[in-house]
């Protein structure tokens, strides 16, 4: 039995209110539920003594005893999450606050992916091993998994994944095998929510995130809150055509984006050793691949005006083993979307801070919603504890909302 299962209403609310990264007193507690004074230090207390919360420090003040001030305490709280690649398969412990605890590969046999069985057994071998690992030092909260291909969350169905050849194959059986909660998602959704979790972005930020792997998919994020559409297929963006070539996917079509701009395009042009080609060609000048990286930045600025054009988000984030060229990705990129349209005119484009492990990381903090309702991104409304605290800041010291 996990420490916050006993905890019901105003527990759980305040439990929220830290999970979203607030630093509060007693007092703020209790403005914040609407109860008494002793009934807020009961609950923080309750948490206290269940490892979920550490006193941060005292809030300054202009007069009187300095009070209080708690934060979640980040190494009690912890999950794991995993993303399933068509040849490994990633795996990690992180804390609420996106701590990285531990990080483990796991080659697979590419050729076994296909049947269902193969995967959730290495899945499931990948999340016992963490959670034996850590299960006496930290709470594991629950496991997440991220897939490649299109997922039905609420029932944990994996509806269709061409680059795995894997279709309606439900992880519902896992679920109950496992002794921890088990949350599914599309493999480019976790990374947007791994991204935003951990980024000092404003709460109504608009982002997309394009997660560039074995294919392309994107995380749509607004204000918070994941797009997934009515039939779960929001972001499929690299199965738009954005050429009428030859270039075949394994969706059953031809000209997809994700057969231009793929890690899988990458190395059917220059090879295993692509991005390291990549980079000695943008550092040394190496011509052999000059044509190839400008079709590249060229088909990546085509499909990023088309999203550009159906969503027109604040910020577009690159990731996947691309993005680890920082800079020289970005202004290059930059420049071809000048020169595409005035679609992309004011969206700001940038490179992932997690650009290897983005996915596994948000898989795991996606287990969180059930403590944190949307998925766990909409940050902490404060406005209600008291109108003038914001006024009052200078002298009591900031909330630090996350």
């Amino acid at each position: 039995m996990r420490p916050w299962d006993s905890f019901q209403g105003a527990r759980i609310k305040v439990l929220r209110s830290f999970l979203r990264g607030a630093h509060l007193t007693r007092q703020e507690v209790a403005r914040l539920i609407r109860q008494s004074l002793p009934a807020a230090a009961s609950h923080i207390d309750a948490l206290m003594e269940a490892g979920l919360l550490e006193l941060a420090g005292q809030r300054p003040s202009s007069g009187g005893r300095p009070a209080d001030e708690y934060q979640i305490n980040p190494p009690s709280l912890a999950a794991i999450g995993v993303e399933l690649h068509p040849n490994h398969i990633l795996s990690v412990c992180c804390g609420v606050n996106g701590e990285i605890w531990d990080s483990v590969r796991t080659d697979i046999d590419a050729s076994l992916v296909r049947d269902g069985g193969y995967a959730e057994a290495m899945i499931a071998k990948a999340i016992n091993g963490l959670h034996q690992k850590w299960r006496r030092k930290l709470v594991i909260h629950g496991a997440g998994i991220a897939v490649p291909g299109i997922v039905d969350c609420e029932n944990r169905l994996l509806v269709n994944a061409p680059n795995l050849f894997l279709k309606n194959y439900s992880f519902g059986g896992l679920a109950q095998k496992l002794s921890l909660p088990l949350f599914v998602d599309n493999e480019a959704n976790a990374a947007a929510i791994g991204e935003y979790w951990t980024s000092s972005v404003p709460p109504s930020t608009s982002m997309v995130l394009i997660s560039i792997r074995e294919g392309v998919g994107a995380g749509i994020l607004l204000a918070g809150q994941v797009v997934r559409g009515r039939s779960w297929r929001a972001g499929e963006f690299g199965h738009m055509a954005i050429r009428a070539g030859v270039r075949p996917c394994n969706c059953g079509r031809t000209g997809c984006w994700e057969q231009y701009v793929s890690e899988r395009a990458l190395i059917a042009d220059l090879g295993d050793d692509a991005i390291a080609r990549l980079k000695d060609h943008i550092e040394d000048g190496d011509g052999s691949v000059s044509g190839i990286w400008a079709q590249y930045i060229e088909s990546l600025a085509i499909g990023i005006e088309n999203i550009a054009a159906c969503i027109n988000p604040d910020l577009v984030v690159i990731s996947g083993s691309i993005a680890n060229l920082g800079d020289r990705l970005i202004q290059p990129l930059q420049r071809a979307l000048a020169e595409v349209s005035f679609l992309t005119q004011g969206i700001q484009v940038s490179v992932s801070k997690h650009p290897d492990i983005a996915s596994a990381l948000g898989a795991g903090l996606m287990t969180f919603s059930g403590l944190l309702p949307g998925l766990g991104l909409k940050r902490p409304d404060m406005s209600n504890i008291n109108e003038n605290r914001m006024t009052s800041t200078k002298n009591e010291g900031d909330s630090h909302v996350g």
